[in-house]
């Protein structure tokens, strides 16, 4: 039996295009995983690392149909390890390694509280690309946000205050039903339209001390409970942030609120509001 090739190619949109009219004994199309892959021949990213493309014996694609097909839509030639003349039944051994995720980039960088930390940064940087509303979607890690790990490294790098949320936001998720990376992202928010008031708003929401009935926090604490208790707190952010949102925006303005609702869907859904 022959032995495996290997060779290093650029990897042009018309090779790319061939050895996809070969591939008929891939995984399935993934396209979150191939939305991540073409930001990354897009963006200038894509470097020669090891990862290869493989091609059996019969001229199939074993592994890389994500990075041909992002070179074909994109027309942008990248290096790429090739390797070639592999058995067929090789492809049973292939992917069953864990994929290395932001998370893990940061461990190894020596960032604490990593799984934290990776939520958090995707959470702004996807209200930075996409608007406000899309830090709270529950398709956050869909093809329709994709960001490569670099891009959030170099994110992280430009925003090192994202560090100092971590830990509040994990503190305010223990106490109410509200998710660490949203109640981090929030706490931002509410920091950067005035700080003393959002000090005083998520102490409160914490502690719950010197509120009377009727005051939004005092509401916004009852609501989050009843969630809780009643195991709906945990199925929907975006309902959650909207009713933080709501009571921020309250208290903010000086109302008082006795009862916090947010139509996150059917026939007349609400417009999300917006932090004031």
């Amino acid at each position: 039996m022959s032995q495996p090739t290997f060779s290093v190619v650029t990897l042009t949109p018309e090779m790319a295009a061939d050895l996809l009219s070969r591939n008929e004994h891939n995984r399935k199309f993934s396209k979150a995983n191939y939305g991540t892959v073409r930001r990354s021949v897009e963006n200038g990213e894509w470097m020669l690392n090891g990862e290869s493309i493989k091609i059996s014996q019969n001229g199939y694609i074993l592994d890389g149909q994500h990075r041909c097909r992002a070179v074909v839509e994109t027309g942008i030639s990248i290096p790429t390890l090739l390797v070639e003349g592999l058995p067929d039944e090789s492809q049973d051994t292939m992917d069953t390694g864990k994929t290395r995720t932001l998370a893990d980039i940061l461990t190894i960088r020596g960032e604490v509280n990593t799984i934290g930390l990776s939520a958090l940064i995707r959470k702004f940087l996807v209200s930075e690309r996409y608007g406000f509303v899309a830090a709270f979607s529950s398709s956050m890690g869909s093809a329709s946000y994709s960001l490569t790990n670099r891009e959030c490294l170099e994110w992280l790098d430009g925003n090192p205050w994202v560090r100092d949320y971590v830990q509040p936001g994990r503190t305010v998720s223990r106490a109410t039903s509200a998710g660490s990376s949203m109640a981090g992202f929030l706490m931002r928010t509410f920091d950067n339209i005035d700080a003393e008031d959002s000090a005083f708003f998520w102490g409160r929401v914490l502690d719950g001390v010197n509120l009377a009935e009727g005051h939004p926090i005092y509401t916004l604490r009852k609501t989050l409970r009843l969630l809780s208790e009643n195991g709906k707190g945990e199925r929907n952010q975006k309902y959650l942030g909207a009713l933080i949102i709501k009571a921020w925006n309250a208290y903010r303005s000086g109302d008082e609120v006795l009862l916090l609702r947010f139509r996150v869907g059917g026939a007349k859904p609400e417009t999300f509001p917006v932090p004031a």
